[in-house]
């Protein structure tokens, strides 16, 4: 009887906690570990939540993906070289998240609750829904739409004549869809049905037939085993770098201790030691983890590249936009001169596979072997990570 008891207070307990949480999240206070980018601080008396040094970083990132358009995975490599190493899907994370404009939203609030926050906004709501794509319906009728089952393309092209990611918008009365570059003055506008079609064919070129794939697999096998051998080599002579660069540092803040240099140079070369480490390690960041497994890896690619083009067809809009960036990581853009796609990275194992498979049509019509000139093939510079 008296555990019974004990467990009835434990639970009232629990249920006033819940309650004074949720009654707190109302009122505008965060009731757990703020985000990343801000921290806890006493400030004028008061427990508050303010934003830190990572914060002004990741303010910085939200003006990248809306003002200049870069791709989560050049804004990743940015934020690596100024100290701050997220992964891509951490950065997808902190993009959707209403926090940093101000608003609260928390499991213990009702589905679709949205509260005024007491916390200072990193950033505006604006630019807020700008990263996120969200638009109401805007005067020339158009209703732009975050997540469009028939517009899995945006964001992913950008304008090869600006820059600019595009949009994507259906004209409702005609039930068609266009993507659209938003910069005033290009007035690139396009079918979207055009454009996925031609996406098609630019897939065409990295699906391999299934018939390749035990000569493609050797050939893959060899190539990745000269680069790990190569990244293990420049991985080594890094980490002196930085070990040197290092010892720099303790000897230069030695001498400023002991007063054998003033205050100007040492701020002067220890920014530039500092600087010079953060790019030893940003170096090292994209060599790291070299792919010990990789038949596994050259595995899963080339039966991946077999039913490209299918598995894009078929795949809903989450699926068909982590493909689109497993494929070309850094998106693509679309030269309206041309009317074509134009790749400014390839992932490395599709990129191989493609160079291969037309090295194997010039062997067969010369009636060569497939290995010679393999050595002739260019490495790939770093590995994706790669998740199928």
């Amino acid at each position: 009887m008296q555990l019974l008891f004990g467990k009835y207070d434990n639970d009232q307990r629990r249920e006033k906690s819940v309650t004074g949480m949720k009654e707190a999240l109302r009122r505008g206070y965060w009731v757990s570990k703020p985000p990343i980018g801000y921290e806890r601080a006493i400030k004028d008396g008061q427990n508050c939540i303010v934003i830190n040094k990572t914060g002004k970083l990741i303010k910085q990132a939200f003006l990248m993906k809306a003002k200049e358009g870069l791709s989560n995975t050049s804004i990743k490599a940015k934020l690596n070289s100024m100290g701050l190493r997220v992964s891509n899907q951490k950065l997808t994370h902190i993009f959707k998240n209403p926090f940093y404009c101000g608003i609260i939203t928390n499991s213990l609030l009702e589905e679709g609750e949205l509260i005024e926050g007491r916390h200072e906004a990193l950033i505006s709501k604006e630019l807020f829904l700008q990263v996120n794509d969200i638009q109401s319906v805007n005067p020339q009728g158009y209703k732009v739409q975050l997540q469009d089952e028939n517009l899995p393309l945006k964001q992913h092209i950008r304008c090869a004549t600006c820059g600019t990611p595009f949009t994507g918008y259906e004209v409702k009365k005609k039930g068609l869809h266009y993507y659209k570059c938003n910069k005033i003055g290009c007035k690139c506008n396009k079918s979207a049905k055009t454009m996925h079609e031609n996406y098609l064919e630019l897939l065409k070129k990295y699906q391999v037939d299934r018939e390749l794939i035990p000569v493609l697999k050797e050939a893959l096998a060899g190539v990745y085993g000269e680069m790990n051998e190569n990244n293990k080599k420049q991985s080594k002579l890094i980490q002196q770098q930085a070990t040197e660069t290092r010892k720099k540092l303790e000897d230069l803040e030695e001498r400023f201790v002991f007063r054998e240099i003033p205050k100007e140079l040492y701020e002067k070369y220890s920014q530039k030691l500092k600087d010079e480490l953060r790019t030893t390690e940003a170096q090292l960041a994209e060599l790291d983890g070299p792919l010990s497994n990789h038949q596994k890896f050259i595995e899963l690619g080339l039966n991946f590249s077999v039913t490209l083009c299918e598995s894009w067809e078929s795949a809903n809009f989450m699926n068909k936009q982590r493909l689109q960036t497993l494929v070309f990581p850094e998106g693509v853009y679309f030269d309206r001169q041309k009317q074509g796609y134009r790749t400014p990275r390839v992932n490395s194992i599709f990129k191989l596979t493609s160079s291969l498979c037309e090295h194997y049509k010039e062997a067969k019509k010369e009636k060569t072997s497939l290995k010679t000139g393999f050595s002739n093939l260019e490495p790939p510079v770093g590995i994706e990570p790669t998740t199928y």
